[in-house]
């Protein structure tokens, strides 16, 4: 009886599992574009994964925030975003008059990836 149940469990994951029977969508021009990288597929949208400003800061926050501090961060606002050849650049701001270092970080739109951070 063991072998019997065994033997359609078998069956049936080797008929799911058929990958001849898989079928993609094609993407709509405006839905981004998907490619298959180590056999899986990845999405990425059109504009970006950081496609505004208002995101670009609220990405930088949550990076900045772990390695500077909250408070650091948060004395620093308001942040501002300047996208120049699809990387966003995120500064902190001082109050007028003060004396310091900001938080500066630069992300890819794209994909979101840092290519820098600094304080300075």
């Amino acid at each position: 009886m063991r072998a019997v149940i065994l033997s359609c469990l078998v069956m049936v994951s080797l008929v799911t599992c058929d990958s001849s029977e898989m079928r993609y969508e094609t993407p709509s021009a405006d839905a981004g574009s998907r490619s298959y990288i180590d056999g899986r597929l990845h999405h990425v949208p059109v504009n970006g994964f950081i496609p505004d400003s208002v995101t670009a800061i609220r990405a930088a926050e949550a990076i900045m925030m772990p390695l500077v501090g909250t408070e650091y961060v948060e004395e620093q606002r308001p942040l501002t975003a300047v996208l120049n050849r699809d990387i966003w650049t995120v500064r902190g701001t001082l109050p007028e008059g003060a004396i310091g270092a900001t938080v500066v970080i630069e992300m890819a739109k794209a994909d979101g990836a840092v290519h820098r951070f600094a304080v300075e």
